[in-house]
């Protein structure tokens, strides 16, 4: 072998290192962004599905929805508040980490629906007044839930353009 032949083995190696490197680099992002958008995603509706079980109990119990102590109904629906909230919060963390600017802001979407629909509505905040409530909570429980559901695409197909390069993507035909 001649040092002609060992200079471009060498130089041909050291590019497809960089190159895969790279490449797993962009993989390994998409793959991060992905686990970490479905979290939320997943979380929003849970978080969601739960505050609008509370809501439900308000409208039927009134205040006697924040005495636990006497039904076991009661204690499962606050203790699946606080832990899918809890849930949310952490998922919601790592967006904060591997977002962009653009999903950063549908995230914050996302928290704006659950502060005015869930967290400034009774029994949550059990003396809100119906003009500080959001627009679905006025309407009723079930409406927050449904209404979870668009906001939550919405998410995703922000997120997908970080998710799925353009040239990967499918045209969806307009309706």
């Amino acid at each position: 072998m001649d040092t002609e032949t060992i200079i471009t083995a060498a130089a041909t190696l050291v590019v497809g290192v960089v190159v895969g490197y790279f490449v797993r680099s962009f993989e390994f992002r998409r793959d991060r962004r992905l686990d970490t958008y479905d979290s939320l995603v997943s979380a929003f509706l849970a978080v969601c599905a739960a505050g609008a079980g509370l809501q439900s109990a308000a409208l039927a119990l009134g205040d006697r929805v924040r005495d636990t102590r006497e039904d076991d109904r009661l204690r499962h629906l606050w203790g699946q508040w606080d832990e899918r909230l809890r849930g949310y919060e952490a998922a919601r963390g790592r967006v904060l980490l591997v977002a962009t600017d653009a999903t950063l802001g549908e995230a914050e979407r996302l928290d704006d629906y659950i502060r005015a629909n869930l967290r400034n509505v009774p029994p949550l905040h059990p003396n809100a007044p119906p003009a500080e409530w959001g627009p679905e909570a006025r309407q009723s429980p079930r409406k927050v839930e449904e209404q979870a559901h668009p906001e939550a695409a919405r998410f995703a197909d922000v997120a997908r353009r970080e998710i799925v390069p353009q040239r990967w993507r499918l045209r969806r035909r307009s309706r």
